[in-house]
């Protein structure tokens, strides 16, 4: 009995903020550099999304990208200089004006900021085939860098940290440059409304970006927000901009990322041989604009008594744990582990008896 009413207990509480998730306050950001409004952890494992929510209800997805050697050095007089361009975590919220990203990088390794640190956030938002472009814009032909087919992009968004001077660690901030490419032929024209701001703060806390682009950017139809219960896929990649030539590593590969948001070291994240970046990340966003969750735990049985059905296959103990999985929009995707750790797809559950 007991075990039956945590389990009715769990399914209620996780089914009344499905229905209540589009009332919910939207999590607007002011881009300051500060990492002030951003209250979720990233996972405790490198390599790993989630999905945090606060008392309020708003929604952040935030990863944990992978540490140690996944970032690609460029090696000057003996001392690597790509710190700056090193992904620690990376975060996407939004409200009802505006989808918002957070980006934090290692401390700069220089006070002057050059070459500059360039993010580039491909936004694919149909996921339709043969849709969207699949090299990133705003390279040369000898720099060409493409995603996979299956995020293939209507927008690109560019984010250039410039100015002559690093922030000092803690206190002030600096400037952003941002552009948003469209369409089949990757145009590029100025992000209209688009906000950003960069800050330096401890060697432990790194560098913050943070990005705001007004959901007007992206030609919705009809007007307003992603719609629900279809996902937006990203890629995120970070390069260093000297001018308008980037800085290659020296490590034998002719790719210019120096750090894309993934599950592994950059070159195992990415295509050596077509310099394509292999990894991608989807987000849903309710009606208020912020993400949410398209799978629910709405039953969890802890070591349940006696025999389960289905059990396992061990016929010396069927005690085991019982969790079922609620998908509470339309979209269907796979119970399995895609491509990549970063893009989890989920099957339509049936609804809770």
């Amino acid at each position: 009995m007991k075990r039956k009413l945590l389990a009715f207990s769990v399914t209620l509480a996780l089914l009344l903020s499905v229905f209540s998730a589009a009332s919910v306050s939207a999590f607007p950001v002011t881009p300051d550099g500060s990492q002030s409004e951003w209250f979720g952890k990233e996972p405790d494992t490198s390599g790993e999304g989630m999905l945090a929510r606060n008392a309020a209800g708003q929604g952040q997805w935030i990863f944990n990208d992978s540490k140690g050697s996944d970032v690609r050095n460029i090696v000057a007089n003996t001392t690597a200089y790509t710190r700056e361009a090193d992904i620690d975590i990376f975060s996407v919220t939004g409200d009802a004006s505006a989808v918002s990203f957070l980006l934090r990088v290692e401390r700069y390794s220089g006070v002057t900021n050059n070459p500059h640190l360039d993010l580039k956030i491909t936004v694919d938002t149909d996921q339709a085939a043969g849709s969207g472009n699949r090299s990133l814009a705003g390279l040369s032909n000898t720099e060409t860098v493409s995603v996979t087919n299956d995020a293939a992009w209507e927008y690109q968004i560019d984010a250039t940290v410039k100015g002559t001077q690093d922030p000092p660690p803690g206190s002030g901030t600096g400037p952003v440059d941002l552009k948003i490419w469209k369409g089949a032929a990757g145009s590029s024209s100025t992000c209209s409304g688009c906000t950003g701001k960069v800050a330096s703060a401890s060697v432990f806390q790194g560098s913050i970006v943070e990005v705001r682009v007004p959901w007007s950017n992206f030609s919705l139809s009809p007007a307003g927000k992603p719609a629900v219960n279809k996902p937006w896929r990203f890629t995120a990649s970070t390069f260093l901009k000297n001018g308008s030539t980037y800085e290659q590593p020296n490590d034998g590969n002719s790719s210019v990322v120096i750090d894309t948001l993934g599950t592994k070291s950059t070159l195992a994240d990415m295509n050596e041989d077509s310099n394509t970046i292999n990894t991608s990340f989807d987000v849903y966003f309710n009606t208020a604009g912020e993400p949410y969750s398209p799978l629910l735990i709405t039953e969890f049985q802890p070591n349940p008594i006696g025999k389960d059905d289905p059990g396992p296959t061990n016929t010396d103990t069927h005690d085991t744990e019982w969790i079922e999985i609620y998908n509470p929009g339309t979209t269907t995707v796979t119970l399995r582990t895609s491509r990549s750790a970063m893009q989890p797809s989920v099957a339509p559950a049936p609804r809770p008896c």
